[in-house]
C-alpha cells in the first residue's frame, strides 16, 4: 500500500495556553513522516517560526500554516478526495479503524488527521470519515497521534534521516550527534 499524503490539523490552538502541546503535536507528526501541519484557533507566528527553525536545523520538508476556518479547510479537503480521520476517545477502536482504512475499495491517497483542542465542535464527528479512538480513557492527543501514525505506517518511520544540519546517532551510552560540514563551520 502506498503511503498517503497526510496533513495533521490541530483544532482551536490557544496561543497563550497551548503552545507547548501544539508544538509537540507537530513535532510528533513530522518525526513520523507527516509533511504538512495546519492549525486553527489563535494565529501564532511564533509556533510557525519554531517549526521552521526546527526543520532548518534537523531537516525534512515539513510545513506548518494557520487556517482561519477549520470547517472550510475540511470541506475543501473532502472535495478533493481526502479522508478525514478524527482522533477522539469516543470513536471506533484503533484496530477497527485501521482495518476500515485497509479495506477501502479505493486506497487512501490523501488524509487529514484531526487532533482536537479546546471544545471539539460536534460537527467534526459528522465531517469525519472515521472517528477513531486510541484507547477509551483520558490521554494525550500527542500520544494518540503517535500511536495512530506508528500503527498505520509502521516502525520504519521512527529512524528516518531528514538530511538536516544535525542528526542523532543512536547510542546506548550517551548523547551522540552528527553535524553537517556547514554546521561545524558555523561553530554550532
Amino acid at each position: 500500500m502506498k503511503t498517503p499524503q497526510v496533513t495533521v490539523l490541530r483544532l482551536n490552538h490557544r496561543k497563550y495556553r497551548d503552545p507547548r502541546l501544539t508544538t509537540h503535536v507537530f513535532l510528533t507528526a513530522r518525526a513520523l513522516g507527516v509533511k504538512q501541519g495546519v492549525f486553527s484557533g489563535d494565529q501564532d507566528e511564533s509556533l510557525i517560526q519554531t517549526m521552521e527553525s526546527l526543520v532548518e536545523e534537523w531537516g525534512g520538508d515539513f510545513t506548518l500554516s494557520w487556517i482561519s476556518s477549520w470547517k472550510q479547510f475540511l470541506q475543501t479537503e473532502k472535495s478533493i478526495g481526502s479522508r478525514i480521520i478524527h482522533l477522539t476517545m469516543y470513536g471506533t477502536t484503533l484496530q477497527e479503524g485501521l482495518a476500515w482504512l485497509r479495506r477501502l475499495e479505493k486506497p487512501v491517497h490523501r488524509a487529514v488527521v484531526v487532533v482536537g483542542g479546546a471544545k471539539v465542535p460536534g460537527l467534526i464527528y459528522g465531517l469525519a470519515d472515521l472517528n477513531i479512538s486510541v484507547g477509551n480513557q483520558p490521554h494525550s492527543e500527542v500520544a494518540a497521534l503517535a500511536i495512530l501514525l506508528y500503527e498505520w505506517f509502521g516502525k520504519s518511520r521512527l529512524y528516518t534521516n531528514h538530511q538536516g544540519k544535525k542528526s542523532i546517532i543512536p547510542s546506548a551510552t550517551g548523547k551522540k550527534m552528527r553535524f553537517s560540514p556547514e554546521t561545524e563551520k558555523e561553530g554550532t
